[in-house]
């Protein structure tokens, strides 16, 4: 069963940018793991439940960081762009 969940936690990650994955992949997927064996004690049916709401948590979060990102990228293309068009004036 962790097997299984952890492949679809790694599959899941994959909504978070490379960077970032990069930095907190390897932790994160530690903290899963360590958190199903420690429910794991309480039953199959809430391990799965449990293993179902972090994958789920891991694609919103990790698409929430993407879109996140993303939007202060072009924050900072608006801010430049305005800079540059201000000094061009003078």
């Amino acid at each position: 069963m962790i097997t299984v969940a952890a492949f679809l936690h790694a599959v899941a990650m994959l909504a978070y940018p490379k960077q970032f994955r990069a930095h907190f992949g390897r932790e994160l997927s530690e903290v899963f793991r360590r958190r199903l064996e420690s429910s794991s004690p309480a039953g199959i049916g809430r391990t799965a439940a449990l293993a179902a709401w972090l994958v789920t948590d891991a694609v919103i979060s990790g698409l929430a960081e993407r879109i996140h990102r993303m939007s202060r990228a072009g924050l900072q293309d608006a801010c430049f762009a305005r800079l540059y068009s201000a000094s061009s004036r003078f």
